[in-house]
């Protein structure tokens, strides 16, 4: 990144800061406003896929883990994908309600303490700007079940030239299997509690601890009701 001026280098520094100080996952909230000028290194994909699925998914679980592993791995992107730098530049009639934050426990247990130690967060902020911004966080003690927990972000991504009713969703399933927390995905209109084919999608590889794109022609999504 010999295109990275001192001041990016300090506001990525400042975001790791900030990540590392968490001890817990956001709520989901939005409109209201936030700073939106972290520029990361952004991973531009332009495959769409405009048509939605003709019938909902039916929710059929994997009956083999593996097997389930290895059909998601098979739909990830290369790592070679085409790279830029986000630039967010806030209009003069930005809409606020278009602004979303969140974060999650990664493991599918909704209460602590847990059963299994908690390893990995995930965090997202979709500005109003147009750039949304995605974060995997891990925790540096692999034995605790509750909160406080001790995190350093793992990865990060960062897509800039999102459309005003585009959305970020984090429950997503792939084909016709149960959701997924570790897959989440972009859709292109605002309707709650409806399943749409996502525009982009990312697997949550706890594997590698990495962010991974995906094909997002296999990837459905829907918002949930606001609070």
């Amino acid at each position: 990144m010999d295109a990275v001026t001192p001041v990016m280098r300090a506001l990525v520094m400042l975001a790791v800061a900030v990540a590392a100080c968490d001890r817990g996952p956001r709520r989901a909230d939005s409109g209201a406003a936030k700073d939106s000028s972290r520029q990361l290194t952004a991973i531009a994909l332009v495959q769409e896929n405009p048509q939605l699925p003709a019938a909902p998914p039916t929710a059929i679980s994997p009956a083999d883990a593996e097997q389930y592993r290895r059909i998601i791995l098979a739909s990830v992107l290369s790592d070679l994908a085409v790279t830029d730098t986000v630039r967010p530049t806030a209009a003069d009639d930005t809409s606020l309600t278009n602004f979303q934050l969140g974060g999650w426990r990664l493991g599918g247990e909704d209460t602590f303490p847990t059963r299994n130690p908690v390893r990995f967060f995930a965090n997202f902020d979709r500005f109003t700007s147009g750039v949304l911004v995605v974060t995997l966080d891990t925790t540096l003690t692999r034995t605790r079940h509750e909160p406080p927990f001790d995190m350093r972000m793992a990865d990060s991504i960062a897509i800039g030239g999102l459309g005003r009713r585009e959305r970020f969703a984090i429950q997503c399933r792939f084909g016709t299997h149960d959701i997924d927390d570790q897959i989440v995905g972009l859709v292109r209109d605002t309707t709650s509690e409806q399943w749409q084919r996502a525009r982009l999608a990312w697997l949550f590889d706890t594997a590698t601890a990495r962010i991974r794109a995906m094909r997002p022609d296999s990837v459905s999504c829907r918002l949930q009701n606001p609070d």
